[in-house]
């Protein structure tokens, strides 16, 4: 689709909803290649600041498994492969079997 629909500058995406960030973002890219897309999640405070060419691109689901960098081998869990593709509120509601232990 065009930047333009009948000399309108285009403002919104509606469907790259649900794509991975890196492939909504070339859309949005090839239509308003002057768009600086900013990427943050959905609980991010945003800036109240008025910038014509920003583009915000909300996440929300856990695209990559979360792990704890600093964790000694097998002492504490430290890798949740199980909220891969969970909404991050989903993810963050999970309970932990081995925390109620």
């Amino acid at each position: 689709m065009s930047s333009s629909a009948g000399g309108k500058k285009k403002t919104a995406w509606p469907e790259v909803k649900g794509m991975p960030a890196a492939e909504a973002a070339k859309i949005i890219k090839r239509d308003m290649p002057e768009a600086n897309i900013v990427f943050c999640t959905a609980d991010e405070d945003g800036t109240m600041e008025l910038v014509f060419d920003r583009v915000d691109v909300v996440l929300d689901t856990v695209a990559v498994t979360p792990t704890l960098e600093l964790a000694p081998a097998g002492s504490i869990k430290s890798s949740w492969p199980e909220v891969v593709g969970m909404s991050i509120e989903d993810a963050k509601e999970l309970d932990d079997p081995q925390e109620q232990q």
